[in-house]
C-alpha cells in the first residue's frame, strides 16, 4: 500500500476502536511546536469538549503491512483505555496533519519533572512517589504488564496540582511496530539511564524501569542527567561495563533532600543483577516509609525566626509533634434561615458565603460584615442539600431533596432555565469542575449524574457502583477524576470523562460515609463518616493513610485548606475540629458556637475563614491565624 492508503486504512480501523479523531482538533499554530528528533508537539483543542490537547506528530509514517496496523491500534486502544492519576491519559490519534500519525494526548501546562525541578523551591519527592506508583499501576495491570521502556524526568510530565504524570511509556512495542511513543530517544530507552543488560539485546522488562528510576530519583535529585560529566556516549557504554555508577552526590547539590535512606533505594535499583532489583510495588513501600519518616523542609518563604528552614516531620507517632497553635476565633453568627444549614460555600474571590437550608431557600451573605446580600433565592420546593460557587464565581449550582438540580445567576440572584431532574431520588451532594464547564451530582437513588452547564444536558450513562445513597461527591483538582461517599461505608473513585469506576471502592469506614474531599494538591483524600472518625487516603493507590479520632457523634461535613495543610470537619456533637493533614493531629480544642450540631463546614479560598452551618439555621464565620496558613 502507498502511505495515503496506508493512513486511509489505520484511520477507517482506529474508527472501529474509538480512537479515531480526525476531524475533532483544532491545532494552535501560533505556538511553535516542541522540536524532537522524531516528533513535533504541537498545542490543540479537542473540539468536543475544549480540552487542551497534546497532538505528537510523527516524521515519518507507518509501515503499510496490516500486522503492523494491527499492533498500533491494539497497543494505542490500550493505552486510551489507561486511568490512573500518575499516568498521562492517551486520547487517541489522528492521520490529519501532514502524511504520518499524531499521538493525542492532555496537554499539562506545568511541562516537564526535568525542567520543573530546575527551581530549587519544588522538592522533586513528591513527585518520586507519584512516579513510583505510576510505574506500579503499569506494571501489575490487569492487562498484563506494560512496561515504560524509557524513564527519565523529561518523560514525566508535571499538572497543574504538582502532580508527576508518566508520559512516552510502551517504547519498545512500538518500536517493532512501527513508530516511537517517545521523541528523540534512541532504540531501548535513553542510554544514561538505560541498565546494562540492555545494551547488546533491548528487550523491555520491569527490572530495566526499575533501573531507570534510580537513575531518575538522581537526576531530579540534583537537577542533571545521569553521568552528566561524560561528554560522549561511548564513555557513558564504558563505566556501565565496568561497573562504575554515578557517585552520591553532596548534600548542598541536593538542597539536603538526597538522606541515606533515598541513595540506599537507588543503588538497589542498580544491582547489576536485574532479579535483585525492587519490583515497583516494593519501591512504592519503600518511598512510603521515607516519606513517613523523614522530615520535610518547606521552600524558603517560610522561615523561623532565625532564617532557618522550619522543619514538619510526617511520622503521626512522633512524640516530638507540636502541632502550630492555631486560634480560630468565632467571628460572626449570621441568621436569616428558619430550617437547618445544610450546606454553606465560599466564593473564589472570598467576599460571599453561600447557604443552602432545609427552609428550602437558598441565601448569599457579605462574608466580611455578615450581611445578607439580596434576598433568599427561592425554587426548590423541598430541602436545598447543597450548593456550590463556579470557579469563576459567578454562578451557584443546588441540589435538593425535591430531586433537582438548579443553576444560579449570582449578580442578579435568578434561577438560569430550569431545574434539571434526572435523579429518581433526592439530589444530595453538587459541585463543579474545576472548568466550570461541568456539575456533577450524587443522590439517594444510589448514583452520580454529569451535567454540562453550558447546554443542561447530561453528560453520558449515570455512574453506579454504590449501593446505597451517596451523600457527597466532588471533583479532583485536575478534573479527570471524582470521588463519592456512600451510606454504604465506601468512597468510589470514578474517571470524569469515561464515567467509569476507578478500581475498588476503598473500605475502611464502619458506618455511612457523609463527606470527601480531594485536598488541593491532588494528593489525598479525606472522608468523614458516621463511626466518628476522619480518614485519610492515598489518592493515587486508594491505601488508607491515618485514622483521625476526636469527635464524639457522626461527622458529617469535611474540608481541606487551600494549601493542603489543614483540615476542618463539623460533627453531629455541636462542634468542628482543626487537624493538622501532615501530623493527623488535632490543633487546639473544638470549636463552639453555641448554635447547635454543626451540619456542613468549608475553607475559605484564601485559607483565612471558616464557616460552618448550624441545626438551628445559623452559620458561623470563624477567622483563622492567617500566619499560622
Amino acid at each position: 500500500m502507498d502511505l495515503s492508503a496506508i493512513l486511509k486504512e489505520l484511520s477507517d480501523r482506529a474508527s472501529r476502536y474509538s480512537i479515531n479523531l480526525n476531524g475533532q482538533i483544532d491545532l494552535d499554530l501560533r505556538k511553535d511546536p516542541l522540536h524532537g528528533g522524531t516528533a513535533l508537539v504541537y498545542r490543540g483543542i479537542l473540539r468536543r469538549d475544549g480540552a487542551k490537547i497534546a497532538v505528537k506528530t510523527f516524521r515519518f509514517g507507518p509501515a503499510g503491512d496490516t500486522d503492523s496496523l494491527k499492533r498500533i491500534l491494539r497497543e494505542v486502544h490500550l493505552w486510551s483505555k489507561l486511568r490512573h492519576g500518575n499516568v498521562v491519559r492517551m486520547l487517541g490519534i489522528s492521520t490529519e496533519f501532514g502524511s504520518t500519525i499524531s499521538i493525542v494526548s492532555d496537554w499539562l501546562e506545568m511541562g516537564d519533572a526535568y525542567t520543573y525541578v530546575q527551581n530549587k523551591e519544588n522538592d522533586p519527592r513528591p513527585l518520586l512517589m507519584d512516579i513510583a506508583n505510576g510505574l506500579h499501576y503499569l506494571h501489575s495491570h490487569t492487562l498484563g504488564p506494560i512496561f515504560h521502556g524509557d524513564l527519565k524526568g523529561l518523560n514525566v510530565l508535571v499538572s497543574i496540582d504538582r502532580r508527576g504524570l508518566l508520559s512516552d511509556f510502551g517504547y519498545s512495542a512500538l518500536t517493532r511496530s512501527t513508530f516511537s511513543m517517545t521523541v528523540d530517544a534512541p532504540r531501548g530507552g535513553s542510554l544514561p539511564w538505560m541498565a546494562p543488560e540492555l545494551l547488546d539485546d533491548y528487550s523491555q522488562t520491569s527490572e530495566g524501569d526499575a533501573w531507570a528510576f534510580g537513575m531518575t530519583v538522581l537526576e531530579l535529585f540534583t537537577r542533571l542527567p545521569p553521568f552528566h560529566g561524560k561528554t560522549h556516549e561511548v564513555n557513558i557504554i564504558h563505566d556501565l561495563l565496568q561497573k562504575k555508577l554515578p557517585a552520591r552526590p553532596t548534600e548542598e547539590s541536593t538542597c539536603s533532600r538526597m538522606t541515606n535512606a533515598w541513595w540506599n533505594m537507588c543503588s538497589s535499583c542498580w544491582n547489576y543483577e536485574p532479579l535483585l532489583r525492587p519490583t515497583a510495588a516494593t519501591i512504592v513501600e519503600i518511598i512510603k516509609k521515607i516519606m513517613h519518616e523523614t522530615p520535610i523542609y518547606l521552600s524558603s518563604n517560610v522561615m523561623s525566626s532565625q532564617g532557618v528552614p522550619r522543619e514538619i516531620t510526617t511520622s503521626p507517632s512522633s512524640s516530638t509533634i507540636t502541632p502550630p497553635a492555631l486560634r480560630p476565633s468565632l467571628h460572626r453568627v449570621l441568621r436569616a434561615h428558619t430550617g437547618k444549614v445544610l450546606s454553606v460555600a465560599f466564593s473564589p474571590d472570598d467576599k460571599l458565603v453561600v447557604s443552602g437550608a432545609a427552609d428550602n431557600t437558598i441565601r448569599l451573605w457579605n462574608a466580611q460584615t455578615g450581611d445578607k446580600v439580596g434576598g433568599p433565592l427561592r425554587g426548590h420546593t423541598n430541602w436545598v442539600r447543597s450548593v456550590a460557587f463556579s470557579p469563576d464565581g459567578k454562578w451557584i449550582v443546588s441540589g435538593s431533596y425535591d430531586t433537582s438540580i438548579c443553576l444560579w445567576d449570582v449578580p442578579t440572584g435568578r434561577m438560569v432555565g430550569s431545574p434539571q431532574i434526572e435523579h429518581d431520588a433526592k439530589v444530595l451532594s453538587v459541585a463543579f469542575s474545576p472548568d466550570g464547564k461541568r456539575v456533577v451530582s450524587s443522590s439517594a437513588d444510589n448514583t452520580l449524574c454529569l451535567w454540562d452547564v453550558r447546554n443542561g444536558v447530561q453528560a453520558g450513562h449515570h455512574l453506579i457502583g454504590h449501593t446505597s445513597a451517596v451523600q457527597s461527591v466532588t471533583f479532583s483538582p485536575d478534573g479527570q477524576r471524582l470521588v463519592s461517599g456512600s451510606h454504604d461505608k465506601t468512597i468510589c473513585l470514578w474517571d470524569a470523562h469515561t464515567n467509569l469506576q476507578l478500581g475498588s471502592p476503598l473500605q475502611g469506614h464502619s458506618g455511612q460515609v457523609f463527606s470527601v474531599a480531594f485536598s488541593p494538591d491532588g494528593r489525598r483524600i479525606v472522608s468523614a463518616s458516621d463511626d466518628k472518625t476522619l480518614r485519610l487516603w492515598d489518592a493515587n493507590t486508594g491505601i488508607q493513610m491515618s485514622s483521625l479520632t476526636g469527635h464524639t457523634a457522626s461527622v458529617v461535613s469535611v474540608a481541606f485548606s487551600p494549601d493542603s495543610r489543614w483540615i476542618v470537619s463539623g460533627s453531629v456533637d455541636a462542634s468542628v475540629c482543626l487537624w493538622d493533614a501532615r501530623t493527623n493531629v488535632q490543633v487546639g480544642s473544638p470549636l463552639k458556637g453555641r448554635a447547635g450540631l454543626v451540619r456542613s463546614v468549608a475553607f475559605s479560598f484564601s485559607g483565612k475563614q471558616i464557616a460552618s452551618g448550624t441545626e438551628n439555621g445559623s452559620l458561623c464565620l470563624w477567622d483563622v491565624n492567617p500566619q499560622v496558613l
